[in-house]
């Protein structure tokens, strides 16, 4: 983190991002692949190949997400692949309390299995995260210089995979 602008930690500081802090990114450790070190640190060798992303976008506000995708953009090699994985929501905003209780009704009163979502964590995630609508990341995308080479929509509308392309600059 040292290396980032100051002007951008004053800015994730006062949006309240303290899910940049390692000790918060560590809480989900047991749930998820990655180390808290390796999910904060920034790519500083050559063009990849390939990015995976998989549940960590909805973590940051809209904006941030642009910022975040613009900079993956230009770690890639024109024609290099972001495999996307993340929580998406694919219904109409009308039809939000009724997919969001439904979805919330899947986590358990206490976790059974480790690893599994407690109810009272994904009414967390709706209330303390930045999940948003795939017809507002889907353009944020392909503005940020990726093309949509295929976009899979989980059946309860909660979660989306995608295959990106980056277009050269």
């Amino acid at each position: 983190m040292a290396a980032m602008a100051g002007w951008m930690l004053d800015e994730v500081a006062s949006a309240g991002r303290e899910n940049l802090d390692p000790v918060h990114v560590a809480r989900y450790d047991g749930k998820e692949d990655a180390g808290a070190a390796r999910e904060i640190a920034l790519h500083r060798g050559r063009p990849a190949d390939l990015v995976y992303s998989r549940l960590a976008l909805h973590h940051l506000p809209d904006f941030w997400k642009g910022v975040a995708l613009s900079r993956i953009h230009r770690m890639l090699r024109p024609g290099g692949v972001l495999r996307l994985v993340d929580v998406v929501y694919d219904f109409e905003p009308a039809e939000a309390v009724d997919r969001i209780e439904a979805w919330c009704a899947t986590g358990s009163a206490e976790a059974q299995v480790e690893g599994d979502w407690t109810r009272a964590e994904l009414e967390e995630h709706v209330r303390d995260e930045q999940s948003t609508f795939t017809w507002l990341l889907e353009p944020l995308i392909r503005r940020c210089g990726f093309t949509i080479e295929r976009a899979e929509h989980s059946e309860d509308g909660i979660s989306a995979a995608y295959v990106l392309r980056a277009e050269a600059p």
